[in-house]
């Protein structure tokens, strides 16, 4: 069927492809041939500007041959194994986010390896679960997007993707983000003694407002979901000391800080993860999309050592067939690799204002 046409294609799309994931931004609908740097080409050679990169998921550019070339030898080697079983790739992976996380944040943690951002959220959310005794409720931010499964869009807040699906018993409270363009509370970010804030930390003022036990001293509430800047909800940055002020709450009151950095994270920002650019330390960090610039859907979850060591989220707490596979290990490690030769955080400043955007 490699002869068949454009015209051909599209009527076996509408005839047997789900609409589930597609999106015919025009009719009729384009087929992508190939991809270059940031462009991407139709079947008629048509160069596409691609100003998103693909969610975030190319921050270093289609078919960047630092990073594809050492996941085509891997191809050649071990393109397969059963992710319970260890290769070199995986545990040198795993070794070089852990030790670059604790480098920013001071904390020896572990590495947990999946696919799909969706799939990391997920685990972390059985991490969560395991440390603080089964806690299932959330905080997380109006405009938050953490991805589409069940678990998943019961943090994510826009409604439209919970309606199809019944009720969600463990629906996250949303918290208003710090969007100071379009303030929640219609106050101007020069006067308003952060609001926001104080208005999060009012809820845990008395019982009555359904969050803390204040005779046992305990939230309701496990953790906190936070994208640093929000992507899906329009790339939109907080006020610089935002989360430090609500870290303290967090904190005070024994609620973890989970960091999603699958759109934002691997220097969209000039930072390996956006909240170093915050002053605050998470619990947990996401990951996914760049981690191996588009090449594999590996995803990951860095945890702090004391809620993700062998004794307390022991081997068998969670699975996934082609969790850690080499090809995806392998690229995330020449991903890795590419940052550190080309001094990512160093030229990112050099060419963009980024800390305006942030202050």
């Amino acid at each position: 069927m490699t002869d068949i046409n454009e015209k051909e294609l599209l009527a076996l799309e509408a005839e047997y492809c789900s609409y589930g994931d597609t999106v015919h931004y025009i009719e009729p609908a384009k087929i992508f041939e190939s991809c270059e740097g940031t462009w991407l080409y139709d079947t008629a050679g048509r160069p596409y500007l691609d100003m998103q990169m693909w969610y975030s998921a190319v921050n270093f550019g289609y078919r960047n041959q630092e990073i594809e070339e050492p996941h085509n030898r891997q191809l050649k080697r071990l393109p397969q194994l059963a992710c319970q079983y260890l290769h070199k790739e995986k545990i040198l992976l795993a070794a070089k986010i852990a030790r670059e996380t604790e480098k920013r944040f001071g904390m020896k943690g572990r590495v947990h390896f999946n696919v799909g951002g969706a799939q990391a959220i997920e685990d972390s959310m059985k991490l969560i679960r395991n440390f603080r005794g089964g806690k299932s409720l959330m905080f997380a931010f109006m405009g938050g997007y953490h991805g589409r499964t069940l678990g998943c869009s019961e943090i994510t807040s826009s409604y439209r993707y919970r309606r199809r699906y019944g009720h969600f018993g463990s629906r996250a409270s949303f918290i208003p983000y710090p969007y100071c363009y379009r303030c929640f509370y219609g106050l101007k970010r020069e006067s308003c003694g952060y609001e926001c804030v104080n208005q999060f930390e009012k809820l845990f003022e008395t019982e009555y407002y359904g969050v803390l036990d204040p005779k046992a001293g305990e939230a309701e509430f496990a953790a906190f979901y936070v994208e640093p800047l929000q992507a899906t909800g329009g790339y939109i940055a907080p006020p610089p000391e935002y989360f430090a002020k609500l870290d303290k709450i967090l904190k005070r009151y024994n609620i973890l800080l989970v960091d999603d950095e699958i759109q934002m994270g691997f220097y969209r920002t000039g930072k390996l993860w956006a909240l170093e650019h915050f002053g605050v330390k998470p619990d947990i960090v996401t990951f996914a999309k760049s981690l191996t610039n588009g090449l594999n859907p590996l995803s990951g979850v860095w945890a702090k050592e004391e809620m993700i060591k062998p004794e307390v989220f022991p081997p068998g707490s969670t699975h996934s067939t082609f969790s850690s596979n080499p090809l995806g290990t392998a690229a995330g490690l020449a991903t890795m690799e590419y940052i550190d030769r080309h001094d990512l955080e160093t030229s990112v400043k050099e060419t963009t204002d980024w800390g305006w955007h942030c202050g």
